[in-house]
């Protein structure tokens, strides 16, 4: 599953994944850039959930998947 993201917002960002993850189920690992609202969401959304999503992020990791 590929999600190209450009959300800058961290409201938007967590809206944007639960979505993502009701719609598609939830992922083991998740490839993210160094946005720090991504990063803030995944942890949110780690927080509350019994399945933890890997985060693996690199500058420019997730320019290889795009």
């Amino acid at each position: 599953m590929h999600f190209s993201l450009r959300y800058r917002d961290l409201e938007a960002a967590k809206l944007f994944f639960k979505k993502a993850f009701r719609e598609n189920g939830c992922p083991d690992k998740v490839n993210i850039d160094k946005s720090g609202n991504n990063t803030a969401a995944f942890t949110a959304l780690n927080k509350g959930n019994l399945k933890k999503v890997e985060i693996r992020q690199n500058k420019y990791f997730n320019d290889l998947i795009e």
